[in-house]
């Protein structure tokens, strides 16, 4: 379908800007990635400041990956559900129990339209089985959809935000900031509730964050970098504003969020509107699955740890069997050059292995995977062309805040610009410790230009090797500071959040983690071409980062409750507690591949075949092997966030409070 649509140059307009509400307090809440961690964390952030009645008073949200899936949901939460039916209520930790109680909250309980229905969907057995599942009914070449038809299923349906489509992984509907919006912006699409989900009236402005991958080759021709280009949705427009250092031909600005994905029918698009075919309009299932594509390379190790091991194999042929039509067995019977009428049972789990064996063999991420999904991309400028099939990488990949997609998404250009408060809510896996260093912060370090190991505590600026996309040893998060990080006095801005977060953390007793870990901070942007963020603006942040919290945990007089969190506490991490799970993906995804570390697919398959314990490092869940929640981790989790927000034994209430309402 040919279609006039607008676009917005990154110099000439500010579409997030224009269209949030400006009659809010300039304030965005950042909600980080990390699966079904960050969702339940977010989850309880959210009923926290809802509890508390500052949710709303928010002009945005920001949100990556895991944070994705929490704010999509949020913001676009169809009029058929409540608030309190998506967040419950906040229960103290007292009135929290494992067991049905006169008078007590039972979180082995979810209600129908609960948060918490999502984790308990993504055990990875769910996963692997709709994985198998979508690779046996589909072809090869649409692999690419796969993890986008996971979202579509475990995330986005249970609450009616999929409208399936012609496939499984299409939608046929797109997303737009209202019906008014829409019908004066785009009337020939024909804008309707059966055609587009509309932002919830009142909610925040939501930008969901991804990033466009650019491959680069060294100068000494021993790999292929990856630089990785801040891209945005928002209900009105979608793009990247920013710049790719040495190639202008990408970014430079956004278009109609519906006409993300579609072909420019022009030479150039500098000027609004430009001419595009639409065949199939940019839905909430694309943004929300490619914020989160990282899982994808997860969880392509798990389907091959399982598919090698002949036990695992055959518990998903009998869990698949019984999910193909007589289509689809058909298909996969016609694959095989053997005479099918002997034995058909036989030869269609023949017919299967070949599949998934297809699957592995075609998949083993030497640069790019296969299974990741993509779409055509047009920049915006004077030269723009048609990009087909370009690849994204999960947001967290490169800044796992959502810090950079507010700043630059609310970015005017000039030289003075309104100060913006931000809240920012890092939910990562990493623990809160003093070893020779304090481990905190892991996640902020880049936007200040440093490179951090999460493991030591030990960090450094990036080097200028580091940040040349043609030398070997480039890194992507080198090229993402947008805070000055000058020392004053005796210490950094970094350095003074670390301090910070540790000292709060520790409480009026100076007891490690007994309280949340916030730092409050005036900051100041530094020019930032790749995200297109200027210089000089002022950025006010409370920075809050999860951690254990002992005043709420010791709190809880179930004694069960308390022993089985101690117990997982306890209990061994997936990986060691004081590493990202995300740093060894990473380095897999871009420096290995699948079938040259055995080490870590035997190791995969040993984490698969002994689950972690419930409650395994509360509340650092592992973002990969504890993807699935039982819901009374996901309660327990939720809820502790709620009282660090909203009680008033939490030290962090005051403080957000003063920072909301009152500058």
């Amino acid at each position: 379908m040919k279609q006039q649509v607008r676009i917005y140059p990154s110099n000439t307009t500010t579409p997030t800007l224009n269209n949030s509400d400006s009659k809010k307090i300039n304030l965005g809440f950042c909600f980080s990635g990390g699966g079904s961690r960050a969702l339940t964390c977010a989850w309880g952030q959210m009923l926290g400041l809802h509890t508390l009645k500052l949710l709303e008073k928010a002009r945005y949200i920001s949100s990556v990956s895991g944070g994705t899936w929490a704010s999509s949901i949020f913001s676009f939460l169809p009029s058929q559900y409540t608030d309190e039916q998506l967040l419950g209520q906040y229960v103290e930790p007292q009135n929290l129990s494992v067991t049905a109680k006169p008078g007590k909250f039972d979180i082995n309980k979810l209600g129908e339209h609960s948060f918490g229905n999502v984790p308990a969907d993504t055990g990875i057995d769910n996963l692997l089985v709709t994985a198998a599942t979508f690779i046996a009914k589909n072809k090869s070449k649409d692999h690419q959809w796969l993890w986008t038809d996971i979202i579509a299923t475990h995330i986005l349906s249970h609450f009616d935000l999929r409208a399936e489509g012609e496939h499984s992984w299409t939608s046929t509907k797109s997303f737009s900031l209202s019906q008014h919006y829409a019908q004066s912006t785009f009337p020939s699409m024909q804008p309707s509730p059966s055609t587009f989900f509309y932002l919830r009236e009142g909610r925040p402005f939501l930008i969901m964050n991804n990033n466009i991958m650019h491959p680069v080759n060294s100068v000494d021709n021993t790999k292929t970098n990856i630089v990785q280009l801040p891209n945005q949705a928002t209900a009105v427009s979608a793009g990247a504003r920013g710049k790719v250092p040495n190639c202008e031909s990408l970014g430079g600005g956004q278009v109609e969020s519906f006409a993300y994905a579609s072909t420019l029918e022009q030479k150039g698009a500098n000027i609004s509107p430009v001419q595009v075919n639409l065949t199939q309009p940019y839905a909430l299932v694309d943004i929300v699955s490619t914020s989160s594509s990282f899982f994808a390379d997860a969880l392509a190790t798990m389907f091959t740890a399982k598919i090698n091991d002949p036990m695992s194999l055959s518990q998903i042929l009998d869990q698949v069997m019984p999910l193909l039509t007589d289509s689809d067995k058909k298909t996969l019977l016609a694959e095989l050059k053997s005479n099918v009428e002997k034995d058909a049972v036989s030869n269609l789990s023949t017919a299967l292995v070949n599949r998934f064996k297809n699957f592995i063999n075609k998949n083993k991420l030497n640069e790019i995977a296969d299974f990741i999904p993509r779409n055509n991309y047009w920049p915006i400028g004077e030269t723009s062309q048609n990009y087909p099939d370009t690849l994204y990488t999960d947001g967290g990949t490169l800044d796992n805040t959502g810090v950079i997609g507010i700043l630059s998404q609310t970015d005017n250009g000039q030289a003075q610009q309104e100060a913006i408060k931000l809240v920012i809510f890092d939910n990562t896996s990493t623990p809160l410790v003093k070893k020779s260093n304090i481990i905190a912060a892991g996640q902020a370090a880049p936007l200040f230009g440093i490179d951090y190991d999460n493991t030591t505590g030990t960090y450094q600026p990036f080097n200028d090797s580091q940040k040349d996309p043609t030398h070997p040893a480039f890194r992507a998060t080198s090229l993402i500071q947008v805070f000055d990080n000058t020392k004053k006095n005796t210490a950094t801005p970094f350095e003074r959040l670390v301090i910070g977060l540790y000292n709060s953390s520790s409480g009026p007793n100076r007891i490690n983690n007994s309280q949340p870990a916030f730092c409050r901070m005036e900051l100041t942007t530094v020019e930032n071409q790749l995200a297109n963020i200027s210089a000089g603006r002022t950025v006010e942040v409370l920075y809050i980062q999860n951690a254990k919290m002992l005043d709420w945990q010791n709190s809880l007089t179930d004694e069960s409750l308390k022993s089985q969190i101690i117990a997982g506490q306890q209990a061994q991490s997936s990986f060691d507690s004081s590493m990202e799970d995300a740093e060894l993906f990473v380095e897999a995804r871009y420096s290995l591949s699948w079938d040259s570390d055995k080490a870590l697919e035997d190791k995969t398959l040993s984490l698969l075949k002994n689950p972690a314990k419930p409650f395994a490092n509360f509340p650092y869940y592992s973002t990969f092997f504890k993807i699935g929640l039982e819901p009374k981790e996901s309660n327990a989790l939720s809820q502790m966030w709620a009282w660090a927000i909203a009680d008033d034994a939490s030290s962090l209430k005051e403080q957000i409070e003063a920072f909301i309402e009152k500058g």
